[in-house]
């Protein structure tokens, strides 16, 4: 009888850690991130392990991660995080307030500048968007061959790059593979009210920037633009903002001059937002790295993006200035 019980216990642990090494990527503690890597396999070379990230929001969080994987394209890319980190927003909630919005606009708190989504819908798009990128759970030990890296100073790697090496690396297989991957996964997020991706979608950056001179681009600015996309393509144009600016500052007149929809955080979150982003035909970058984390992804081949000079050079020979 004790036998008996004793096999049945075995068989039972057995089951439990088969079940737990084939759903490795969903069993975690809260979320828990350790070790993961992209490309698992490459375990000859050198392997960078991220140990400083942006404290910002979405945008220059994964920015700073995915430039980190174009540099190291070839090499083993390993993540570093626990809750703490994907839940530090340091240098976003640091900025004041007031500053930002002006005499227009009075809120209580930061995030109430970006929209009507709340800190915990924005750490849960961190997970989102980091459990894409990092698949595989790596067990780490001292004997491999690696350095550390911040993502700002990839930011700046990148940046250093010609404008045909940093297409390159963006052309490289396994980027394109990742950025397939997300572009698929993400689908699920694009609306129901948005019928197709043959549309175009316009980032316009209001929220904490608007009081910015080197970051708000007022729409006025978008007529020659609009004009020459009407002329050319018969598509719905979608104009996403998180936060309408103060009417006083930008009326968006030229938007609805040219029937553009215009959603704002309360009808498209910003997972969506990035979804839409990355799949729609036509996409007009804003002064903003959750623009360039979209361009990234985008299928270049097949799509046409817009850029806006800013201090995060154009990634790709592809995307077209305006």
């Amino acid at each position: 009888y004790y036998i008996m019980i004793f096999f049945i216990l075995i068989i039972f642990i057995f089951i439990f850690l088969v079940i737990k090494f084939f759903i490795k990527d969903n069993y975690s503690n809260n979320n828990k991130i350790t070790f993961k890597s992209l490309n698992y396999n490459n375990k000859d070379n050198e392997t960078i392990i991220i140990t400083k990230y942006r404290t910002d929001l979405l945008g220059a969080f994964i920015q700073g991660i995915l430039n980190t994987i174009i540099i190291n394209i070839d090499k083993n890319v390993l993540i570093k995080l626990d809750d703490t980190l994907i839940k530090n927003f340091e240098s976003f909630e640091k900025q004041n307030v007031d500053k930002l919005k002006g005499k227009n606009k009075k809120v209580n708190n930061i995030w109430e500048t970006v929209g009507t989504e709340t800190k915990d819908q924005h750490i849960n798009y961190r997970y989102i968007i980091l459990n894409l990128l990092f698949k595989y759970n790596y067990n780490y030990n001292d004997n491999i061959k690696y350095k550390n890296i911040s993502t700002t100073n990839s930011n700046f790697d990148l940046c250093k790059l010609s404008l045909k090496e940093r297409t390159d690396k963006i052309n490289n297989i396994k980027f394109k593979e990742l950025s397939y991957n997300i572009r698929e996964n993400l689908k699920k997020f694009i609306p129901n009210f948005i019928k197709n991706n043959n549309i175009i979608t316009i980032h316009f950056r209001a929220g904490e920037i608007t009081n910015m001179s080197n970051r708000y681009i007022h729409s006025k600015e978008y007529e020659k633009l609009l004009t020459n996309l009407k002329n050319k393509y018969n598509l719905n144009i979608y104009v996403l903002i998180s936060d309408l600016p103060p009417i006083e500052l930008d009326d968006l007149n030229t938007f609805k001059k040219y029937n553009c929809i215009i959603l704002t955080s309360k009808e498209c979150n910003t997972i969506e937002s990035l979804s839409i982003y990355i799949n729609s035909f036509i996409f007009v970058m804003a002064r903003s790295s959750f623009s360039y984390v979209a361009s990234l992804l985008r299928d270049h081949d097949n799509c046409i993006t817009f850029y806006r000079e800013f201090w995060h050079k154009k990634p790709h020979s592809n995307i077209l200035n305006w």
